[in-house]
């Protein structure tokens, strides 16, 4: 509501208003103010405040499942998608409890902007016991700051008889 001369209510048109009307596009407020012209001014404001919902990513991998044998290697390529327009760089890790045991993960840098991808190779001990058929699920975690947030996601790992 108020004076709209010159629009200045937001709804396109330019008739006073006594009482309060939709601005179209306008979602979401939390708050809203607005002041009087100063004197001598041809001017006054409004201010509709919103919330903005905080940039974020998502961790995403190509493969399900890999075959790793003893004494061998296997990647895995790690993208890091955004949420939210974010542009926070990310840093990557595995909960390493979850490795399959004689088993360790390479980034190929720990440190990735969000929008890019990474490859992680996954190296195995050549006395790594083989796990029948059975997979290990290995979590990859992405953290970053500013604001603070984090994502996961999985791949199994399946040690097979050794390469002969």
């Amino acid at each position: 509501m108020g004076f709209q001369l010159l629009g200045q209510l937001g709804d396109g048109a330019q008739a006073n208003r006594l009482t309060p009307i939709r601005v179209p596009g306008l979602t979401g407020v939390t708050a809203i103010d607005a002041g009087p012209r100063p004197a001598f001014s041809t001017s006054s404001h409004t201010l509709a405040i919103r919330p903005v919902t905080a940039p974020r990513f998502r961790l995403e991998t190509r493969e399900d499942t890999l075959d790793l044998a003893p004494g061998g290697t296997a990647t895995a390529v790690i993208s890091v998608l955004p949420l939210n327009d974010s542009r926070q760089v990310v840093t990557l890790n595995t909960a390493g409890i979850d490795l399959p045991p004689g088993v360790t993960a390479n980034f190929g840098s720990k440190l990735i902007s969000v929008g890019e991808s990474v490859t992680v190779t996954f190296t195995a001990d050549p006395q790594t016991t083989p796990s029948h058929g059975k997979s290990s699920s290995v979590t990859i975690i992405g953290t970053a700051s500013l604001p603070a947030s984090s994502a996961t996601t999985t791949l199994d790992i399946r040690i097979t008889d050794p390469v002969s």
